[in-house]
């Protein structure tokens, strides 16, 4: 089966979030045209049947990614019917229910969650006219997966396993991988079922060419990734770009009197070309993030893995010497790499790439004819799949759009189309282009630049090279802050490959 870009769900969750019952019916029946508004604007809080009003929601930000592993929260709450603290005041145990209405439930999933309750903030004591402000942390209530437990798991593999931890957590599992060629008998020595997780994805192995990572997304599901193959993926053309539905921003629904603001039919990408304003589609701010030269000091450009091997066949008179053993683990490239792009593997010109080696001696890989207990790659593994995902962490391109998209989800490949509408930096662009084009790069391959000449979207000046291209998603931010018309989403993008800088060549 091949999955490619699609993560798709092997099995449902059957956890169930504190239901919010709203006037006109519930969540889940429908309910009227007020019941369907219910916190598709404003996420709508719950704490122990107390419904925070919409003006009460002071800020706001939920956030999930690859780094974090689970979806976390922060809220502040002002008390505007004074009543909070009577009897709904949070004990142990206590939950933040959480609810986003998708706009678009025919097709999107709504955002319905439980937070356990990690910090709280109350009002200043002393001050007769203090505002009753609360601030709340939390973390994602999933029942067990911060327990602790001793269990053994009979041979099945890591795939398998996953699937017995999701059904026994009331997660569902959702996965791009339909094999993995990693099976063994797993042991959970006393950890938490979370780092059993971690874990078991750490250590898994589909093939030679695979690196995977988790984590549990905004609807209550494992997702278990395997990121290479989306990398490799096919890169969309704009024709070919996947069909899905934009929503207009509230402010300007209301300005033009639109009803019908949410099912527009759209290409599913995004773009700070200023005809998409006012869209679920639009970049209205972006920044990037450079860690590139700290993850290279401290894990190398490539790393020598080395262990003692007793699987190995050895000739009798030297078998401690054959039995060393040592092999380079670097980081993938994407096999879709344009000529313009290149990896964030070190300066054009300088010898650092070659010599710049790191070390790590990883034990013993026992024969299980002598008390050895693991797969075949259990041991490279865990270095390969540790040493691609810090290399996902050198450089980021981070978004804000306009209004809330709900066709976006984690580990997506999305394709990013950036423009500049100053004179000066097309100018600089132009001459970059042509010191490409004298030291022999073919500066024609563009992401997207071709097409656009053929099909030109409005008001661009340039394509912005450096920016432009295919990402994954890696992290997501739902953002809302009091005075905003509506929720906002922030977007951390992964890129392995960035256009080539001229004076480098």
């Amino acid at each position: 089966m091949e999955l490619d870009n699609n993560i798709l769900s092997v099995i449902e969750p059957t956890i169930r979030p504190t239901e919010i019952e709203l006037q006109g019916g519930n969540e889940e029946d429908g309910g009227d045209k007020a019941t369907k508004s219910f916190g598709a604007d404003i996420p709508r809080i719950l704490i122990n049947g107390y419904l925070f009003e919409e003006t009460d929601l002071m800020s706001f930000r939920l956030s999930i990614g690859i780094n974090k592993k689970y979806p976390t929260v922060s809220v502040t709450l002002k008390d505007s019917q004074n009543l909070f603290d009577l009897d709904q005041y949070p004990r142990d145990g206590d939950v933040i229910t959480v609810y986003i209405n998708s706009k678009n439930t025919d097709t999107f999933k709504s955002i319905h969650m439980d937070f356990n309750i990690t910090s709280l903030s109350s009002p200043t004591v002393g001050l007769p006219n203090a505002s009753k402000e609360y601030s709340f942390s939390g973390t994602c209530k999933v029942p067990g997966l911060f327990s602790e437990d001793c269990v053994l798991y009979e041979e099945n593999t890591s795939l398998g396993h996953l699937e017995k931890i999701a059904t026994d957590l009331e997660l569902g599992l959702a996965t791009n991988i339909d094999t993995t060629d990693d099976s063994q008998i797993r042991i959970r020595p006393y950890e938490t079922t979370l780092e059993y997780i971690r874990n078991v994805v750490n250590s898994s192995y589909v093939n030679e060419n695979s690196f995977q990572t988790f984590y549990i997304d905004q609807y209550y599901n494992i997702n278990f990734v395997e990121l290479n193959r989306i990398f490799n993926s096919e890169n969309v053309s704009i024709e070919s770009m996947q069909d899905s539905f934009s929503s207009l921003a509230k402010s300007y629904s209301e300005e033009t009197g639109s009803e019908d603001n949410d099912n527009i039919e759209s290409k599913l990408f995004l773009t700070n070309n200023l005809q998409f304003d006012k869209t679920s589609n639009k970049i209205s701010q972006f920044a990037l993030k450079n860690n590139s030269s700290k993850v290279s000091l401290l894990n190398g450009y490539r790393r020598v893995l080395q262990m003692w091997d007793d699987l190995e066949e050895t000739n009798p008179f030297e078998w401690e010497k054959e039995r060393l053993v040592e092999f380079d683990v670097e980081s993938f490239t994407s096999d879709n790499m344009r000529d313009v792009e290149e990896p964030l593997k070190g300066r054009r010109g300088e010898t650092e790439y070659d010599n710049h080696t790191k070390y790590k001696w990883i034990g013993r890989m026992q024969d299980t004819n002598i008390g050895g207990n693991v797969h075949l790659n259990h041991k490279y593994s865990i270095l390969n799949n540790w040493q691609n995902l810090q290399e996902l962490d050198k450089m980021k391109l981070i978004v804000e759009l306009d209004s809330f998209n709900p066709s976006l989800y984690m580990c997506q490949k999305i394709p990013v189309m950036m423009f500049i509408y100053d004179e000066k930096k097309s100018s600089v662009i132009t001459a970059k282009e042509e010191a490409l084009a004298n030291k022999g790069v073919k500066v024609e391959d563009k992401a997207f630049q071709a097409e656009l000449d053929e099909e030109p979207l409005e008001n661009p000046i340039r394509q912005d090279d450096f920016t432009t291209g295919h990402y994954i998603i890696g992290g997501i931010e739902y953002i809302y802050s009091d005075g905003d018309q509506a929720i906002t989403q922030r977007l951390t993008l992964l890129r392995r490959e960035w256009p080539t800088r001229a004076n480098n060549l």
